[in-house]
């Protein structure tokens, strides 16, 4: 009788811990296609208060190299990821528009209109780490085409 209130109090104690977390904000990808490598050298990203018409820009980000993103090559494409880590510290998320300059290529792209739904997971840990979810795939707009999907496709 003891193992079962201690289980019954334990399971209560257990449950009584859980709550509900945001889920994390979805982090857009690109890939690069046909671009040379020393066309891809140098990006240069930039970020805008959303709807600003791109006059607000609140930070920018210069990268020499493309092996601060995870990427992965196939054929002429280069596949890169924009995540939070020590070498490379800009995320194109929603609530926010964003810019790429391709200085190599001469090329400008525009991103915005990002719309993200924001989920949520009953999180029933004591932990307020990384609860394993991601929002789903936002819609955006890519030099003023609507978008949506993992990848946009930069073509050089």
């Amino acid at each position: 009788m003891k193992k079962i209130i201690f289980l019954f109090i334990t399971a209560i104690l257990f449950y009584s811990c859980c709550h509900k977390v945001d889920c994390e904000k979805y982090s857009l990808k690109f890939v690069l296609i046909s671009f040379t490598p020393e066309e891809m050298d140098t990006l240069i990203f930039r970020k805008f208060d959303a709807n600003s018409n791109f006059t607000n820009p609140t930070d920018s980000m210069l990268t020499n190299s493309i092996d601060l993103f995870y990427n992965s090559t196939h054929g002429d494409s280069v596949a890169l990821e924009t995540y939070n880590s020590t070498n490379f510290k800009f995320q194109m998320q929603s609530g926010f528009d964003y810019e790429i300059f391709i200085p190599g290529a001469g090329r400008l792209i525009k991103i915005n209109n990002i719309i993200e739904n924001q989920t949520e997971v009953k999180h029933c840990d004591i932990s307020d780490g990384n609860h394993g979810c991601t929002n789903p795939v936002p819609l955006y707009k890519v030099d003023g085409q609507a978008q949506t999907g993992e990848y946009f496709y930069i073509h050089r």
